[in-house]
């Protein structure tokens, strides 16, 4: 049985076990006692599920290493890339070699452009300013708490759940 029908079963059989209390057809002692066994129940598929979140929490968290991990990999790959291009590049252009041609690979070279910045304070005219809005939700936040009324925002009072 999973727990939303355990929750489920938990509910009417609590309301049933009031009205049997309030009428006399139980004892307060009977009461409890078999409403402490169903909210057992209850309590220990809740406290598997907590530990099975905490359980994919951990795998997630161990998946983050990873990922820092295969980046940090990663990056150095790319960088010992970068070097051996720069090492091959020089050392054909050395040998004047242009063209390397086998049944496997072609090494050559193609002509491209790009633009070197020699001084930026001499481009002037051709800087561009950006401008990013946002909404500084701490000061909303800050004057809903101290009366003001806000259009357009209002303060959601939330229930987190917490595991440890």
């Amino acid at each position: 049985m999973n727990l939303y029908e355990m929750t489920e079963d938990f509910l009417p059989v609590k309301a049933e076990l009031e009205d049997m209390l309030a009428n006399g057809e139980i004892t307060n002692d009977a009461f409890l006692d078999t409403l402490s066994g169903v909210r057992f129940s209850v309590e220990a598929k809740s406290e598997n599920v907590a530990k099975y979140i905490m359980n994919l929490e951990n795998i997630s968290a161990g998946m983050d290493d990873a990922v820092k991990r295969m980046q940090a990999r990663k990056k150095a790959l790319d960088g010992r890339v970068t070097a051996l291009r720069g090492y091959l590049q020089a050392q054909l252009g050395k040998a004047d070699i242009k063209v390397i041609e086998t049944s496997d690979i072609r090494i050559s070279f193609r002509k491209s452009t790009s633009l070197s910045i020699d001084d930026e304070a001499l481009l002037d005219a051709f800087k561009v300013s950006k401008t990013t809005t946002s909404l500084d939700k701490k000061s909303i936040a800050q004057a809903i708490k101290d009366g003001e009324t806000i259009d357009g925002a209002h303060l959601q009072e939330n229930q987190n759940l917490v595991i440890k």
